[in-house]
């Protein structure tokens, strides 16, 4: 493996300090390439061109279908076998979609979590429903590509209708996250994971950037040459108990400044979209010192499921630090 990285840091990134949305370095690439990946993605979907669709996406590629996480291994499984979110060849002769819009939530130089909405529509322009989602878009070896996302699909005639079940469970998991780590409650943390397969896109999350903060190692966080796959797929059975390193963790949460107190789920968090048994969320964390001075602000987006009548986290990408408050000037 290269010893070198295609990741330069920015002028002005502080000792001890991460990269954090400050820096155009975190966005001046990646958000325009997400976004156009993710257009050209719904053009081919537009144009019911499942060849083009396999051309702009990462393999092994993971989509959850209802709460069940499909991962397609290769470009072939995806052509024979498309979920059925993504066979665009069995959608009825002549029917389209209209694009709603595209919502950029999450990104750093090497990754890009976006939502995006449709409405189908029948040949004769009657609606059909209204399709909401969630895409990572990756840089891997340099190439910019679809790797996890996640759709719920709502007939017309239920576009109306609100699960508060959904949207509470959802927003509580983050809560109680958060809690979990502030308290070092192992079993709370266990709680909140739902059970079967969980696809995530992986470095660097929070653990990994510590670490490599601490080995003056950022610039290896965030390069994409030779990185074949961000994808991180496991699995969690009913009953099985994380492992959590609690003292590191109280060290790591100080950041470079140090006086970790407490985490709190973050403030502005929301559901983007939801439905009886899933929910998409735009949420993170805050981290503080005991007297409330903010140490870090961390953005993702999660996929949440009910399976079993159990509400867990399933899924998503992040966590993305929005302002680690090392770098700020400090008097």
């Amino acid at each position: 493996m290269s010893k070198e990285s295609d990741f330069k840091l920015p002028e002005g990134l502080k000792p001890g300090a991460e990269l954090d949305y400050r820096f155009p370095e975190s966005f001046e690439e990646s958000i325009p390439q997400g976004v156009r990946v993710l257009t050209e993605f719904f053009a081919a979907m537009r144009r019911r061109d499942p060849k083009q669709l396999a051309e702009l996406m990462h393999f092994p590629c993971a989509t959850y279908e209802g709460s069940e996480c499909v991962v397609m291994e290769s470009a072939d499984a995806f052509l024979s076998s498309p979920p059925p979110s993504l066979d665009v060849k069995s959608l009825a002769p002549g029917s389209f979609e209209l694009l709603s819009g595209i919502e950029v939530l999450v990104f750093d130089p090497i990754r890009v979590g976006m939502a995006m909405s449709f409405s189908r529509h029948r040949k004769d322009g009657i609606q059909l429903g209204e399709c909401g989602g969630v895409y990572a878009v990756t840089k891997n070896n340099g190439r910019w590509a679809l790797e996890l996302s996640s759709t719920i699909f709502r007939p017309t005639d239920q576009l109306h209708e609100v699960y508060n079940n959904a949207i509470e469970n959802a927003l509580r998991l983050g809560r109680e996250w958060m809690e979990g780590w502030t308290h070092s409650d192992g079993d709370l943390l266990d709680s909140t994971r739902q059970f079967g397969l969980h696809a995530g896109i992986g470095f660097p999350g929070p653990g990994n950037r510590f670490k490599a903060v601490k080995e003056g190692n950022l610039t290896r966080m965030y390069r994409s040459n030779e990185v074949p796959s961000r994808l991180n797929v496991t699995e969690t059975k009913p009953g099985a108990k994380g492992r959590y390193d609690f003292e590191r963790f109280r060290i790591d949460a100080g950041h470079g400044i140090g006086g970790y107190a407490y985490s709190l789920h973050r403030p502005n968090s929301r559901v983007l979209h939801h439905t009886y048994n899933k929910a998409h969320v735009a949420g993170g964390y805050a981290r503080y010192q005991a007297d409330g001075s903010l140490l870090s602000e961390t953005h993702g987006l999660s996929i949440i499921t009910k399976v079993k009548n159990h509400w867990g986290m399933a899924g998503g990408f992040g966590a993305v630090i929005r302002h680690d408050a090392t770098n700020d000037e400090r008097g």
